[in-house]
């Protein structure tokens, strides 16, 4: 039904997309109206995305007490399953649809998935992404003459969320970056008309950030890398370290400080209330842990490193209790 596919359109938008915004919103919405309308006129591309986007919508909306008020005889995974069959179809083409449609993919398996993930498929998948945007110059700014503002602002929202997600899997199994930041020119994801949908009291949280969670989570992620290329470079016994002990101790003041810098940030720029407070809050939490905690650079830390990660490890499960309070999944 409907109702059933707009709710799950609105958890999407809501708790996803202000992450990754590979969606243009007006548009997708006017996307899943035709779905219902004139499908046979829809694309291959654009069946997958809508049936992604309930399929991602309903799985973060499990605990969703709007959704007892409707009859649904299929689970998230059915519609992933259908999204699926297009996909094959989808792939041995290399574009910058192909680039959504894996991106999709991938939040859906960091969010069914990743504890089952053994063989370090997701960090293949992140590499793979990364280099299919960089095999486009997605990394670089290059803006088309003539284009249209919502295709160069598509083409800049790809590339940062395949470094978000293509990060996050090099810290899950400790592999090394594809591309570091330095080398990367692309314009941050921006707001556009396209994406305003301040009419819509539904998308309350949307309205809200927009995409502030996604600019803080390219700022996160790149300490997240910062630290797995100095705090987690190997040391091993008898060879000559590559960075020196003083170059390491800078590094984790830096990475400490930035940590603290981008905590306040998100004080100051998320309302307390929402879910994407707490998941950032979290994951900053986490950055503070792994650089403090025993690591190939720091076998014994001190008092004061034990402390933070016990302070930080406190402030986490605070806004873990808040989180289990409401519908996050």
């Amino acid at each position: 039904p409907y109702a059933i596919a707009r709710l799950a359109t609105n958890n999407y938008i809501n708790y996803i997309q202000v992450y990754y915004p590979v969606l243009m919103t007006k548009s997708f919405l006017d996307l899943l109206t035709r779905m219902y309308s004139s499908p046979k006129d829809l694309t291959h591309h654009e069946k997958y995305v809508v049936f992604m986007v309930i399929a991602l919508g309903l799985d973060r909306g499990e605990k969703d007490p709007r959704l007892v008020n409707y009859y649904n005889q299929f689970k998230p995974v059915e519609f992933f399953n259908t999204a699926q069959r297009y996909l094959e179809k989808l792939l041995p083409v290399r574009s910058f649809q192909t680039l959504q449609e894996l991106i999709l993919l991938t939040i859906w398996l960091n969010n069914t998935n990743a504890f089952n993930d053994d063989n370090g498929d997701l960090w293949y998948l992140g590499r793979y992404m990364m280099t299919l945007a960089m095999e486009m110059d997605l990394q670089k700014n290059r803006p088309e003459l003539n284009a249209l503002e919502s295709k160069q602002e598509l083409r800049n929202r790809l590339f940062w969320s395949t470094y978000i997600l293509e990060r996050a899997n090099a810290v899950k199994f400790g592999r090394g970056l594809s591309l570091r930041k330095q080398d990367i020119e692309t314009e941050s994801p921006k707001f556009i008309v396209d994406d305003d949908l301040s009419a819509d009291a539904s998308l309350n949280d949307y309205n809200q950030v927009k995409f502030t969670p996604c600019l803080i989570s390219i700022e996160l992620y790149e300490i997240y890398g910062v630290l797995l290329e100095t705090i987690y470079i190997s040391r091993t016994k008898g060879s000559k370290p590559i960075l020196s002990d003083e170059t390491i101790q800078d590094y984790k003041f830096r990475i400490q400080e930035s940590v603290s810098h981008l905590l306040t940030k998100i004080e100051n720029e998320i309302p307390k209330d929402l879910i994407c407070y707490h998941e950032l809050r979290i994951r900053a939490h986490i950055a503070s842990v792994l650089l403090n905690r025993p690591s190939p650079s720091y076998l014994s830390p001190d008092i004061e490193s034990l402390v933070q990660c016990k302070e930080d490890c406190l402030r986490c499960m605070d806004s873990f209790k808040f989180l289990m309070s409401t519908i996050w999944k």
